[in-house]
């Protein structure tokens, strides 16, 4: 009984602890963020996704159908005054605060599977990642559709540790935000797919599947009801999306053909590229070290016989 308390309190320490660092790890990757917003040139697609949502704050609709797919950002860009003065420095300040969202995700996601250490580690890598820095400071969908996205997996995770049918919700939440952001969002749908095969035991897998099937139709009511309130606001139809054209980008295959085999092709195809991003985007310290983390999980779940570490789906002690 003596102990207990003193239990009590050490757990309360490390929370608080672990708290405290995450705190200063969203404050690093902001402030990182933040710094010489215009030290970039202005992207076209910046131009234009300006553009679009200083019209619709004014309730000019006169952009093309549905931003070209990517409607929640304008709609979330006419919240932050984008008309002026310093309207691309608002709008980029806003995308870099909103990317706090995918930070935070990291670190829950890695204390999730993990540990909090781990999940702490996760949060730095992401707040200096060259890749998400460069995006995260410019006006452009993508950032907007990962941050939702990395919530959905983080959403993901906590449906499969509960018995409880309500994770659904935020799940649902996330994946609808993530495609209204940008219609490629619609990839985040893998996830909990996938987690139905490699998150629970056996037995629960059934629950699982039923509660990612909830989130994923009422992801589908939450996305129709959205679209349906704001209908006045579509813009018109420059028959790109009808034409299977995102902006400047061709539809993937597997969304707008529903063509898996066409799809791996694209992707087989791009390998080569995909390859040469590594140094100017991620850097090969950070691959240094997530395969350094890889081989030292494959290690201690070898010799965690005695059950003192255990698998990466499962909650560990922070």
């Amino acid at each position: 009984n003596t102990m207990t308390p003193t239990i009590s309190r050490a757990t309360s320490a490390r929370r608080v602890e672990f708290f405290l660092v995450a705190v200063a790890i969203l404050c690093g990757a902001l402030l990182l963020r933040l710094t010489n917003l215009y030290g970039l040139p202005v992207f076209v697609d910046e131009a234009n996704h300006l553009n679009w949502a200083q019209r619709f704050s004014v309730g000019d609709a006169t952009y093309p159908l549905l931003m070209d797919g990517k409607l929640l950002l304008g709609v979330t860009l006419a919240q932050f005054q984008v008309l002026g003065p310093a309207p691309l420095w608002i709008a980029r300040a806003a995308v870099a605060v909103l990317s706090l969202i995918a930070c935070a995700a990291c670190i829950a996601v890695g204390k999730s599977i993990h540990s909090g250490k781990a999940g702490l580690l996760a949060g730095v890598l992401y707040s200096i990642l060259p890749l998400a820095v460069f995006f995260d400071r410019q006006v452009l969908a993508d950032p907007l559709m990962a941050d939702f996205g990395a919530l959905a997996v983080v959403f993901t995770l906590w449906a499969a540790k509960t018995r409880r049918r309500w994770p659904a919700i935020p799940l649902a939440l996330s994946l609808a935000a993530a495609v209204l952001a940008k219609l490629f969002g619609v990839l985040f749908l893998a996830f909990p797919i996938i987690g139905i095969f490699i998150l629970p035991s056996h037995g629960k897998r059934g629950r699982l599947a039923g509660t990612y099937a909830s989130a994923a139709a009422l992801a589908t009511i939450v996305a129709a009801a959205f679209l349906a309130t704001i209908k006045p606001m579509w813009g018109y139809d420059d028959a790109k999306l009808a034409n299977q054209q995102i902006g400047f980008s061709s539809c993937p295959p597997i969304i707008c053909q529903v063509d898996v085999s066409k799809q791996l092709n694209v992707l087989l195809s791009s390998t080569n590229s995909l390859l040469d991003l590594i140094p100017p985007y991620i850097g090969w310290p950070i691959v240094a070290f997530a395969l350094c983390g890889w081989l030292i999980g494959r290690k201690t779940k070898r010799s965690g016989s005695s059950g003192l570490s255990s698998p990466l789906w499962r909650t560990g002690k922070s």
